[in-house]
């Protein structure tokens, strides 16, 4: 019957959600040691926002959230193959809740550590135009005005 999945189809078609499981699974561990290495650095009072650090983060994770993100739309076509991989399924929904989460606590830890480096980036603007208005005056000190008690 040429509506019946083969044997093979249907080994090829978990084979296929493993591996979206797994590049998942892999998203999440990244994820887990980078919150862990960031609360380490900041309980050690070191530079969280340091770029070399978020850089690293970001890169290691691009491949893998790129492979993820293009098997979950597939997936979220074939909804018969959803039905017949259930198991997997409720799987990969826990492992993509996690990653969520620490998304979101990621997400957090930016916007409130950025806020601190936005305020300082706007302080030292205000403080600028005093330091521009005093740089273009031309003044040089009188001779005598440099002398000392020596």
């Amino acid at each position: 019957m040429p509506n019946e999945i083969t044997k093979r189809q249907r080994e090829a078609e978990k084979a296929f959600w493993m591996k979206t499981l797994q590049v998942s699974q892999e998203c999440l561990d990244l994820d887990r040691r980078f919150i862990g290495a960031l609360e380490r650095k900041t309980a050690l009072g070191a530079d969280p926002l340091e770029p070399s650090l978020w850089e690293n983060f970001i890169e290691a994770r691009r491949d893998l959230v790129d492979c993820a993100t293009e098997n979950l739309n597939l997936i979220a076509r074939d909804k018969k193959a959803q039905s017949r991989q259930r198991d997997i399924k409720d799987r990969l929904e826990t492992t993509l809740g996690e990653v969520m989460r620490l998304e979101e606590k990621l997400t957090s830890f930016l916007a409130e550590n950025l806020s601190v480096l936005k305020d300082a980036i706007e302080d030292i603007s205000k403080n600028q135009v005093i330091f521009s208005a005093y740089g273009r005056h031309n003044h040089k000190p009188r001779p005598e005005a440099l002398e000392t008690t020596i």
